[in-house]
């Protein structure tokens, strides 16, 4: 990879998982403040708000903006235009929450949710000022400016929504949070991008925006789906038992996907746009991306597979032991989850969204056709197998297109993930042997497996593929301002 390209991609991820970390702390610390300050109802009709809220955002965060990064050249008229279309359409789709909120709140047979759909409705319009300027600080990889308006969402959040909980504001404490949040998102974004609209519509770019786009809202709705249908269907026909078993490993499991993988494609979308199509230098970066997400990923997944039985039990106790086999089957989910969405962004940066639509659509499909037999027949361990062979199923599809894309052997692909792969099965093997040699697990004996687990997984990959150590220190050298080093 060029150089200073190099350079700003790793600065790029860094800032990146900095801010996704931070945001991360940030709701978990506020939502456990606002857990003993508010009634399980209060949680309700909020979630049930943000749900319908974020539906309806998909198409101006995702659908509009984001062809700007694959595009070259001058794109100030593509820009404009995207802003336009960006902004007109959260402003419709605002303006249907607020006017439709009772039919809506009756149709979930939630009235009280009616007047928050409204309020809520407000940063909805504003998500459509946004879209473009930060697509924009992504295109440039200028992520310690994309990270500002980020964290200083979340901060108002926690800031305004725990204020107004301790002056007994009651669910009204979240949604004006919400609200504030989007504004100072709103205020933040436009105060470190350095771009500025202008009232210009080409309709020839409009046509290519929309084609763009409309893939890639088709596909975040197809993802949205495949994540609610299990949930839903767990809830309904397997009881709220079941529901919470689920939900506990399948967002413990899907961690490394959520916080890592989502946070490099981030990045590699705009690097491999920036690279102009050249296959054989993207090729390159592609399969080094994979090596390193791997070395992360395939331990994580051994670690979630083994460490959950002792864990819980010493932790979370007897009531949550029927999460166990969960962990065992979404660990495999997670895994695929990481390496599978690597394909994403090769798929935009190539100018073929339409690829992202096919795979999720397809893991949609199969899911969801197949939901209600599998949860009837073979419970909520079903269900996990179901969603993972859907996954499956999709990332495979895409892997397969990607090496096509790219002129990828299957060997090649293969290799790129061989020494991690192996070193991580061998690793969890002797912690698996040393946890069932363990007749009453403890929080020791929990340390210990763990200590196994990573000692053994870095002498393993430092006997099968030490180049994979110098590999992180010429990155990390790369990211100084006089680091120079070949990826």
């Amino acid at each position: 990879m060029r150089d200073q390209l190099k350079r700003d991609a790793v600065k790029g991820i860094g800032w990146a998982l900095f801010s996704s970390i931070s945001v991360r702390l940030l709701q978990i610390t506020t939502t456990a403040t606002l857990a003993k300050l508010l009634i399980p109802a209060d949680f309700g009709a909020y979630s049930l708000t943000t749900i319908i809220i974020a539906a309806m955002a998909l198409i101006p965060d995702i659908g509009f903006a984001q062809v700007l990064i694959y595009q070259q050249g001058d794109i100030r008229k593509n820009a404009n235009t995207a802003f336009i279309l960006s902004f007109l359409t959260s402003t419709v789709l605002a303006s249907f929450i607020c006017l439709g909120a009772p039919l809506i709140s009756r149709a979930f047979g939630a009235p009280a949710i009616a007047m928050p759909l409204r309020i809520m409705s407000f940063g909805l319009a504003v998500s459509g000022l946004t879209a473009v300027p930060l697509a924009l600080l992504d295109k440039e990889l200028k992520f310690r400016k994309r990270a500002v308006p980020e964290v200083a969402s979340a901060f108002t959040y926690a800031v305004v929504a725990i204020s107004l909980a301790v002056l007994h504001f009651g669910v009204w404490s979240m949604v004006i949070g919400w609200t504030a949040m989007s504004l100072i998102g709103a205020v933040a974004t436009w105060k470190v991008s350095s771009w500025r609209p202008a009232l210009e519509f080409c309709s020839e770019g409009s046509r290519v925006i929309l084609r763009y786009g409309g893939h890639l809202v088709s596909a975040t709705l197809a993802s949205f789906l495949f994540l609610q249908i299990d949930n839903a269907s767990v809830g309904k026909w397997l009881g709220l038992t079941a529901l919470g078993f689920y939900s506990i490993a399948f967002t413990t499991c899907n961690m490394p996907a959520t916080n890592l993988t989502a946070v490099v494609n981030k990045v590699m979308y705009p690097t491999y746009s920036k690279l102009h199509g050249d296959i054989a230098e993207i090729r390159g970066v592609y399969l080094q991306t994979m090596k390193h997400l791997s070395s992360v990923a395939f331990p994580a997944a051994v670690a979630l597979m083994t460490l959950p039985d002792p864990v819980i039990r010493v932790f979370y106790g007897e009531k949550w032991e029927g999460a166990i086999p969960l962990f065992h089957i979404l660990a495999l989910y997670g895994l695929v989850r990481s390496i599978g969405a690597t394909s994403q962004a090769v798929f935009m940066a190539m100018g073929k969204p339409e690829l992202v639509r096919r795979v999720s659509w397809t893991q949609l499909l199969i899911g969801a056709s197949l939901v209600y037999p599998t949860a009837r027949k073979f419970g909520v361990e079903g269900v996990a197998v179901l969603f993972t062979c859907a996954y499956f199923a999709g990332t495979s599809y895409g892997l397969v297109k990607v090496q096509s894309i790219l002129g990828i052997s299957l060997a090649g692909w293969l290799n790129s993930i061989k020494a991690p792969a192996v070193s991580a099965l061998l690793a969890g093997a002797f912690s698996w042997i040393s946890i069932v040699s363990v007749k009453q697990p403890s929080w020791p004996s929990i340390g210990i497996n763990t200590a196994l687990l990573l000692s053994g997984y870095a002498l393993s990959m430092f006997v099968m593929d030490r180049s994979i150590f110098k590999s992180m220190g010429s990155l990390l050298a790369s990211s100084r301002p006089n680091g120079i080093a070949e990826v």
